[in-house]
């Protein structure tokens, strides 16, 4: 099958493989009539984001050993990331950990972010070849306020900053 080249962060290569359309049409198909095509296209967004961030954690770690920038492949099976490495076992432990972790905390964010705002919803819309993925709330204060908090708190433990930077604007 084909492949193309989506870019590049901090020397990593991202190609994605046309097995990995064929994996997420799966998932749309599948959910069309359960959901509807509004919702079951919400696993585009879901699937590639969601494998994206794993193979980034791979990656991320892969580069903060020293080992260099590496290529990820988006593809049928999920995602792979290759760098060609001599890496002790413990080492390359805690890179194979890296990928699962960064799930799990998706995962956690995800539900904390639903958990604190009542009524949240996912919704998306296909408009022209556009995919546009957005949260729905009944009132917008309070999904504004999970999303800052969660996004504080993810910058807090990424990047080792404070969860609250001098405030430039008001949302």
């Amino acid at each position: 099958m084909g492949r193309i080249h989506l870019g590049s962060i901090l020397g990593t290569t991202i190609t994605l493989d046309f097995s990995f359309l064929l994996v997420v049409a799966f998932f749309v198909v599948t959910d069309v009539q359960r959901a509807g095509m509004r919702y079951a296209l919400l696993w585009i967004p879901v699937l590639f984001l969601s494998v994206l961030l794993h193979e980034l954690a791979h990656a991320g770690t892969i580069g903060a050993f020293g080992f260099g920038p590496s290529q990820i492949v988006l593809e049928g099976i999920g995602g792979v990331t290759i760098n060609q490495r001599k890496a002790r076992p413990w080492q390359d432990l805690i890179i194979s950990a890296a990928g699962p972790v960064s799930s799990f905390l998706l995962a956690w964010g995800i539900e904390a972010l639903f958990a604190a705002t009542p009524g949240l919803r996912a919704g998306v819309t296909l408009v022209g070849e556009v995919l546009l993925a957005r949260w729905l709330a009944p009132e917008p204060a309070p999904l504004r306020r999970a999303y800052a908090d969660l996004a504080c708190h993810l910058r807090e433990a990424a990047m080792g900053l404070p969860p609250l930077l001098p405030r430039l604007w008001h949302v």
